[in-house]
Parts: structure tokens; C-alpha cells; sequence
């Protein structure tokens, strides 16, 4: 329940494009650009991993969940799941569901039975990154009204009102 240590990194995806339309035309473009962009982002979690583990004094073999939120273009990316579909209209995510699968399926470097927990989408343009914010504030629990703010690639905003989540 407490926070052993923080990581953080800038998306080497960005060489191949500044914005997730550009990265999901580089996917289809490319021959090999779908396995790129994963490796990119995988390699960069791998690093970050890394970097917990040392200041954690835990050792990478000891880790055996690992969370993960994004947009719905980078869980696409990261899954290695073709995203062309978000990128055209009407803008339909592969999957939106929840995804829990080996970590090391995606090359992620923990524990041999890690299992990696991807957050679940709401659409094409509404990611996990949203709920994890949303489960974070607990917005979906409390009285009164409030917002928040997901400042982005798309600038989400969930307006909790006693009639729900908007």
C-alpha cells in the first residue's frame, strides 16, 4: 500500500510520429511497423521496470502483476494489435474489455508467471488512461458533482453527477 518508486520516460514511439494517427499509419505502412512500435514501447517498459526494481530493492524476477493504462492506440500498440481500425471512421477499437494475459507474451521481463492487467478501453477515443483516472479519484464514488481532466492526445473530461459518470 505505499509507493516503493517512480519511473518515468518519454515514448520512443515518437520517432515514428508525433500523434497515434501518424503511429497507427506507420503500422499499416510499414512491413514491419506494427512489431516495431511494440518492441519500442515493451523495451521502454523494461527499462522502467528496471529502474523500480533498483530502487525498490526487488528484484525483476519478484514481480508478478504489472498494471498497465494508455489510450486505445497505445494498448493496441503495446498488445501488437493491429490499430488501423481507430484510425478510420468510425474509430472501433479492436477490443475494449480488459485484457490479463502472461507478461512475458509481450516480452515484458518479470517474474516467468508475471501477468500483465491492461485496463479497459471505454471507445476509440476514450482510453484506460480515463478510468485509471477516473478508479485513482475515486470519481465513481461520492456525493456532489465533480470532474476531471485527462489533458492528452484527446483531452478526455468525466463529469461525476449523483446520476452517474458523463
Amino acid at each position: 500500500g505505499r509507493e516503493m518508486g517512480t519511473a518515468a520516460s518519454l515514448n520512443p514511439q515518437t520517432r515514428y510520429g508525433l500523434d497515434v494517427l501518424t503511429r497507427i499509419d506507420y503500422a499499416a505502412q510499414a512491413a514491419t511497423g506494427l512489431k516495431k512500435l511494440q518492441q519500442e514501447v515493451v523495451a521502454c517498459l523494461n527499462s522502467l521496470l528496471e529502474q523500480l526494481a533498483r530502487q525498490s530493492a526487488v528484484a525483476r524476477q519478484q514481480i508478478y502483476e504489472i498494471a498497465v493504462a494508455g489510450n486505445p492506440t497505445m494498448l493496441h500498440l503495446l498488445l501488437g494489435i493491429d490499430p488501423h481500425s481507430i484510425g478510420r471512421a468510425p474509430f472501433q477499437p479492436v477490443f475494449t474489455g480488459a485484457r490479463y494475459l502472461p507478461a512475458g507474451e509481450i516480452g515484458l521481463a518479470a517474474a516467468g508467471c508475471a501477468r500483465l492487467y491492461c485496463l479497459p478501453l471505454v471507445s476509440g477515443f476514450i482510453g484506460a488512461d480515463t478510468v485509471g483516472g477516473v478508479l485513482a479519484t475515486s470519481l465513481d464514488r461520492g456525493d456532489g458533482r465533480r470532474l476531471f481532466i485527462d489533458i492528452g492526445t484527446n483531452g478526455e473530461m468525466v463529469l461525476s453527477t449523483p446520476d452517474g459518470l458523463w
